[in-house]
């Protein structure tokens, strides 16, 4: 059904789809997103400071040993294209610090798309638990 709607939708769709594809295949990206900036955005918290995404790195590197063997230059790639990708999708804007926080609109029919999937795909636009649980969405 995904399939389907990425090939007959807009734009705004497309963007959310490829995101969806992206943190489902990253583990890293979504605990960036689901934990991190999930968590800054529900305490009001919306600028990402490089101190935040300093500690996210060390706190990660027990779970994901390859970040802490990255070069100076290959982790500065990973930073650049994490904000890429985070500005192509709506969730990082200019601003203080890397950026600010933004939620984005998940348009309904990729909200639709989700039925039947885990609710956690939801957390990657940085919908809190309650909204997704009032959804209906499987856990």
């Amino acid at each position: 059904g995904q399939l389907e709607l990425l090939v007959g939708s807009g734009g705004d769709t497309r963007v959310c789809l490829a995101w969806l594809s992206a943190v489902r295949h990253s583990r890293f990206l979504y605990e960036f997103v689901s934990e991190l900036l999930r968590s800054k955005h529900e305490d009001h918290d919306m600028i990402l400071r490089e101190s935040d995404y300093r500690s996210f790195i060390e706190a990660k590197v027990p779970l994901h040993p390859e970040l802490g063997v990255l070069s100076p230059m290959t982790a500065g790639k990973v930073r650049r294209v994490l904000c890429a990708m985070l500005r192509e999708v709506g969730i990082l804007k200019p601003g203080e610090g890397i950026g600010s926080l933004h939620r984005p609109v998940v348009p309904q029919e990729v909200v639709d798309s989700l039925r039947g999937r885990s609710s956690a795909d939801l957390a990657a636009f940085l919908v809190p638990d309650k909204e997704i649980d009032s959804l209906g969405l499987k856990a």
